[in-house]
């Protein structure tokens, strides 16, 4: 009997995760979508490196900000995409540089 309920835990924690995975979330909301061209995409915070997986084949050129160690040689082979990594939960210096590059980003567009 206990295996029995901590089998249906672990499932129903799995489907849990799955629900909320950002690069499974974002690529099917921007499947849904009906885009006509390509998008800039900015993503910020934890789960900023997932959800920009998953707006890749939509992607014209991306700014991914994270926490430092969350998002290493996730995007090194793709030059549209920019990673910085800052301080969380204390800012840090790389957070204001972070910062700048989101107002340069944005200001390019």
């Amino acid at each position: 009997m206990l295996d029995h309920n901590r089998e249906s835990l672990l499932v129903v924690y799995q489907q849990a995760l799955d629900a909320v995975n950002g690069q499974r979330c974002v690529r099917d909301y921007l499947n849904n979508a009906s885009l006509n061209t390509e998008q800039y995409i900015i993503a910020i915070g934890k789960a900023a490196p997932a959800m920009m997986q998953g707006a890749i084949p939509y992607l014209a050129k991306g700014l991914v900000i994270t926490r430092h160690g969350y998002g290493q040689g996730l995007f090194d082979s793709d030059d549209r995409i920019c990673l910085i990594e800052s301080g969380h939960p204390v800012p840090d210096e790389s957070s204001l540089g972070a910062g700048n590059a989101l107002i340069k980003f944005i200001s390019e567009l």
